[in-house]
């Protein structure tokens, strides 16, 4: 075991999952819309985006996650929705 997640919350859910090209970050994709970027050495939650969700849809889920480029990740949501985020040494939260 690297890590352990550094969250308050009983239950994570993980639709998928993905560790950096450099092994510093651990990525989950959430069945609520949501990305989230962790510190692989302590599990740090360091960044977290809301995926795009259409209007006619109560909810949206990321399916699937992948690190496109070295500073870039992109997600691919239940609507079908691909997005792209640029990676900032101090990602968003």
């Amino acid at each position: 075991m690297l890590a352990e997640l550094q969250s308050n919350i009983r239950f994570i859910e993980f639709n998928d999952s993905v560790f950096s090209s450099d092994n510093t970050l651990l990525f989950s994709a959430s069945p609520k819309q949501k990305l989230q970027a962790w510190q692989a050495t302590d599990g740090a939650l360091v960044g977290q985006w809301q995926a795009f969700k259409t209007p006619q849809r109560d909810r949206s889920s990321v399916i699937n996650i992948t690190q496109i480029k070295t500073k870039e990740i992109a997600i691919i949501t239940s609507d079908g929705v691909y997005q792209t985020w640029s990676l900032s040494p101090s990602t968003s939260k």
